[in-house]
This record gives C-alpha cells, structure tokens and sequence, in this order.
C-alpha cells in the first residue's frame, strides 16, 4: 500500500515538474514552442514566373514567351507584366507597343484590368494589338474577363468598343460595354461590364443599360421610360446627344454624369460628351465641366468609384461579405479592404469589425507579392493588440484579412508576418507560420 501511495506521488510530482516547465517555456518565442513547424522562407527577392503573349507575322495570330518577372519592393505584379509586355519580345515575335509608350497605371479591380498609357510622341497609334496581347496575358494570370485601354484616360483611335473580352467565345450579335452606374448612396459611379446589341449605335445602347430594370445589384437606376434619345453624332472628338426630357420630369444629377462616363471610355477617339434634353445643352449637373452640357474625363474624374468586397464579423462565428464603393484608384489597392475593414459597420449592420481595439492603418506595414503569395506584413503593435481576442475571433481575423486579400486578382495564398518574420500563431489558435488559403467555409451564405 506505502509502495502504490509512493508511485502516486511520484507521478503526480513528474506532472507538476513538466507544468512547471511548460509555463517556464511560456515566455519564450512561439518557435520554441512549437520547433516541428516549418516557417515559410521570405524571399530575398520577390518574382513571378509568367506567359507573355506577342503578335506574329501572320494576322490576328499570337504566340508566347515564358519569363521571369522581378517584383521589387512595392511593385504590383500587374505593373510589371504589362511593362515586359511593353518592352516587347526577347525572341523572334513581334512587338506590340510603340517604344513611345509609357505606362500610367495599371488597376485590376472586379475582373477588369484598367491600362492607361502615356503617349510620349506627337503620332497617335493603333493599339488594338497591345490591347489583344495584353487580354491573353492577364487572364490566366489575374484572371480578368475584360481589359479597357484607355491614353491618359482616353479610349485611342482604332481601339473599338472600349471593352475587349477575353472569352474566346464569339458573340456575333453582342458588344460589350464598361457601364456606369451610381452607386447606392449615390457618391460614386461604378463601373460594370454588360453586353448589349451590336446593331443598335452606341448612345442608343449605353441608354438602354441605364433603365431602370437594368442597374446591377449595389447601384441605382438612371432613367425611366419616360425619357428617350432623340438623336446622337459625333464630330471629331466630340459626341453629341439630344435626349426628350418631360417638362415636369427630374432626374438625378450623377445619372447623366453616368451615361456620359461609358460613352467615354466606350468610343475610340472621343474627348467629351456634350448631352441635350429637348435642344437645350443640359445645366448644373454633376460632372460636368464649366460648359453647358459638357462632360469631360477631367470633369468626371473625381466622381469614379468602384466596388471592393470588405469582411466584418458576424453573430454566427463567421464572416460576412459586405460590398464598399471608394474612388476607383484606391479600389485597385490591395490594401484598401483592409482599411476599410477598421472602420466600424454602417448604421444597420448587426456586424461588427474582425480588428481588435486599437488597430490603425499604420499597423499594416506594406504588402509585397512573390508568384501567387501576397506577403502581408504587420506590425509588433498588431499582435500585441491581438492577444486579447479569443479563438473564434482570432480565426475570424485571420480569414477576414485572406479572404479579403485573394478577393483581389492573381492572389491565391497569403503569408501573414511580424515585422518582416514569420511567426507560429496569430494568437493561440490560427497556425500562420504558412501561406494561407482562401477560406470560403467562413463566408456566411446569407
């Protein structure tokens, strides 16, 4: 009996023993704890491998080039494969850009890759094939559906129907248009890909998509039946278009704004839109430049929004999916989901922010890209702030970020780092010391 009583305690102190020295290890880095994890190996410089698409002798014919892409510091993959487009081939194909071509920006924002250029000589050039090779090479990359080419923000001449698609699906019947809406509180238009009848000109048919019936979901109808377009030509540079407004009718001031911004980036050569209700050039509304009627690129420019996916916490243990209008450049941000994320839920919104207290922007140190991987650094501050979560809201935290994150074109795992190193956990419960994937099980469906 004294033997069996002595084994007991003997048990019962190696446990306290290797408590003890548990608790002691506590205050150490995560790596101690936990030293079978393999950390994911930041890489001194960042690359992608990539397919680049070129013209050939023969018409309307396209091969490929394989290449290795350098990704510094700060550079979005998007910019730097539409540089090596521009730069042309390195073997027998040929090139695609004009040398006196430079590049403004490149945004992929909802499937569209946005490509402005700078037009460094006094000729204006026929971009259709730049624009061709540019909708092979980003879709299997960052997959986007259509690409719109715009020179300092004008569609150029011999670039037809604005949008190219990139489905090798032909649609004899069909055009394809960037056409924008406002959204629903009514401080941005946003821009959305549709289709509509080649037949038809294209003033009639950018109307047509603008009718009520017709908006998509987040954004707000233009017009009702009650208005028409009488007529419409261009000259020059110049479209004009006379539409019957009853006497008594009002609409809002953004919507003509609106059908003046997709027939500008939908028609080569054009520079303004001059709109007309009954004969009369249009007066005091919004995007329009000091002349009566007039809309311009640079008058519209700062009414351009668009769309971007933001993750807030929900009741259930899960995320949900809330869509956010912000001006256009700052959508093509990778970053710009998270930011909004730290701000709280609009009024209404049984949501709340998966950040904890005390989380600024400034805690998002930068992001950098190598291949599919988007590098998320943090800062010290974050995780400290992070500490107090409990699991369900530290994992909600986690895949809201990656969620967010790989919402954006091209970007299919995330590395989560402190301070430039990796790290096991995000607290106690999300392992991040790998690239993380996409979680759509977190979502809720509602």
């Amino acid at each position: 009996m004294n033997l069996s009583c002595s084994r007991k305690i003997a048990r019962l102190l190696a446990v306290l023993i290797c408590c003890a020295l548990l608790a002691g290890c506590k205050g150490n880095e995560q790596e101690d704890v936990f030293p079978d994890i393999a950390h994911y190996t930041v890489p001194e410089q960042n690359s992608m491998r990539v397919t680049l698409y070129f013209p050939t002798e023969e018409p309307s014919a396209f091969s490929s080039e394989v290449r290795q892409v350098d990704l510094p510091s700060g550079k979005r993959p998007s910019e730097a494969v539409i540089e090596q487009l521009m730069r042309g081939p390195q073997g027998n194909l040929l090139p695609a850009c004009p040398a006196h071509y430079s590049l403004n920006h490149v945004w992929i924002i909802d499937n569209v890759a946005y490509i402005d250029l700078h037009n460094n000589g006094e000729e204006e050039d026929d971009l259709s094939q730049f624009r061709a090779v540019a909708v092979r090479t980003l879709n299997p990359i960052f997959n986007t559906d259509y690409v719109l080419l715009t020179v300092d923000g004008n569609v150029p001449i011999g670039v037809q129907n604005g949008l190219e698609r990139s489905s090798e699906e032909k649609e004899t019947n069909k055009i394809h248009l960037l056409t924008y809406y406002p959204d629903k509180a009514g401080e941005y238009l946003v821009p959305k890909p549709r289709s509509s009848d080649k037949q038809m000109s294209l003033w009639v048919s950018a109307f047509s998509l603008l009718v009520a019936g017709n908006e998509p979901e987040g954004t707000k109808a233009c017009f009702d039946d009650q208005i028409k377009v009488i007529s419409g030509r261009i000259e020059a540079d110049t479209l004009y278009v006379d539409l019957f407004v009853p006497e008594s009718h009002t609409s809002s001031p953004l919507c003509y704004a609106a059908y003046a911004q997709t027939l500008l980036h939908n028609a080569s050569g054009l520079k303004r839109v001059i709109l007309s209700a009954n004969g009369t050039p249009l007066q005091g509304m919004e995007g329009m430049s000091q002349n009566p009627g007039e809309f311009t690129k640079e008058s519209l420019s700062d009414l351009l929004g668009a769309h971007i996916t933001a993750y807030y916490a929900n009741e259930d243990g899960l995320l949900t999916a809330v869509r956010r209008a912000v001006p256009m450049e700052k959508a093509s941000n990778a970053l710009t989901p998270l930011y909004e994320m730290l701000k709280a839920p609009e009024q209404g919104e049984t949501l709340a922010s998966v950040f904890p207290s005390g989380i600024q922007e400034k805690d998002i140190l930068d992001i950098n890209y190598d291949h599919n991987t988007a590098i998320l650094n943090l800062s010290d501050h974050f995780y400290e702030a992070v500490g107090a979560l409990s699991d369900t809201a530290e994992t909600q935290l986690v895949y809201g970020m990656v969620n967010a994150l790989t919402d954006h074109g091209g970007i299919s795992r995330v590395v989560l780092l402190q301070n430039g190193q990796t790290r096991d956990l995000m607290n106690q419960t999300v392992v991040i010391a790998k690239p993380l994937l996409r979680n759509p099980g977190m979502i809720s469906k509602q």
